[in-house]
């Protein structure tokens, strides 16, 4: 049995979505090579884990598509298999899909390096720590995404006419009106 065919026994055995931590955890706890013996520690051996199961999704993808008419849906956080109508036209196999190109082509499997994935990950959390920045300035003006710097701006008017001490207002309500501010719309 092939790795591919592996993973679609297991794909096969759910009812709903499944993360793609479950579905590693499900595969090792079958005993599937090389999922059992992963060092989930070793950011690297995570890294090949990774890269193994969606290689194979993607392969199964197009494969169920073309053979049996199913719908693979692939995101970390939740992959399906069902039918296309269940999904819409999103779930068919693009060739100019990106991330489908990257998984399908086996050299980035070798060739990604430690200090590539150290890399990823230090920009993934900066962009995390950033996001979450985002979303306490808006809260602080009481907006929430998607919003322009037209609407940004008209509101931090509102609100710092409202809360400005010479109108009775809070000056450290002020304080983080402008702080908030100045995060959103910097660019």
């Amino acid at each position: 049995m092939s790795l591919t065919d592996d993973v679609l026994a297991v794909l096969q055995e759910q009812t709903g979505p499944v993360s793609e931590y479950d579905l590693l955890k499900r595969l090792a706890d079958k005993g599937v090579e090389p999922f059992f013996k992963v060092d989930f520690r070793d950011q690297l051996a995570l890294f090949r884990a990774h890269f193994l199961l969606f290689n194979s999704l993607y392969v199964l993808q197009e494969r169920l598509f073309i053979q049996q008419g199913l719908a693979l849906e692939i995101s970390p956080l939740a992959i399906f298999l069902g039918k296309p109508s269940a999904f819409g036209e999103s779930s068919l196999p693009v060739a100019e899909d990106p991330l489908r190109s990257y998984y399908l082509d086996f050299a980035h499997y070798h060739v990604t390096t430690r200090d590539q994935i150290d890399e990823w990950l230090g920009l993934f959390w900066s962009r995390l720590s950033s996001d979450e920045r985002r979303r306490e300035a808006l809260r602080v003006l009481e907006l929430t995404d998607p919003v322009d710097d037209g609407v940004i701006q008209r509101q931090y008017r509102r609100l710092v006419m409202h809360h400005h001490p010479d109108r009775g207002g809070d000056t450290v309500k002020v304080q983080a009106l402008n702080a908030a501010y100045r995060l959103l719309c910097k660019r």
